[in-house]
């Protein structure tokens, strides 16, 4: 006869999905104020600012704030990145 063992122990992996926010410019910048610093920070000032070097230094300060590579959890989706990055663009004009 056969004798079985006792069921082994096992760890339940529970995943818990990212809190959910969103995609109005509202919501982003209540999960993350500082977007709205850096598209700010993209307005032009004076006659002489170069629209486009604004434009791309915000785009790149706001690849660590939203979408894919955010450091939030809910603001990790092209959704979230398209409102942000609509709303750089006008703030820059570009």
């Amino acid at each position: 006869m056969i004798q079985q063992s006792a069921p082994r122990a096992t760890l339940n992996h529970v995943h818990i999905p990212p809190p959910t926010i969103p995609t109005t410019w509202r919501a982003i910048i209540a999960a993350e104020p500082r977007i709205a610093q850096v598209v700010d920070s993209a307005r032009p000032r004076g006659r002489r600012r170069n629209r486009l070097l604004a434009y791309e230094s915000a785009k790149r300060q706001l690849d660590r704030l939203v979408g894919w590579h955010a450091r939030h959890p809910g603001l990790r989706t092209s959704d979230h990145w398209d409102v942000v990055i609509s709303r750089l663009i006008q703030a820059a004009r570009v």
